[in-house]
């Protein structure tokens, strides 16, 4: 359970360093018909998924979690 959680967390703080790079790059970039600048918000768009996943993992981990604690006390 810890571990998974811990698997949680850094997906979620990789997720958050993808969107900062990809916000980045749409912040420098030209157009938005530019071939760097669309990959850039695709990025962006799947960066946030993932941060949503995770988050979404994590917060049931905590809910099983504190069910554990619940029944073991």
């Amino acid at each position: 359970m810890v571990s998974g959680i811990s698997a949680s967390a850094a997906g979620l703080y990789q997720s958050y360093q993808r969107m900062a790079s990809a916000a980045h790059a749409i912040a420098s970039g030209g157009r938005l018909e530019e071939p760097d600048v669309l990959s850039a918000v695709i990025d962006l768009r799947r960066a946030s998924h993932a941060a949503r996943a995770n988050a979404g993992v994590l917060r049931s981990q905590s809910k099983t979690l504190g069910t554990l604690l619940d029944i073991l006390a």
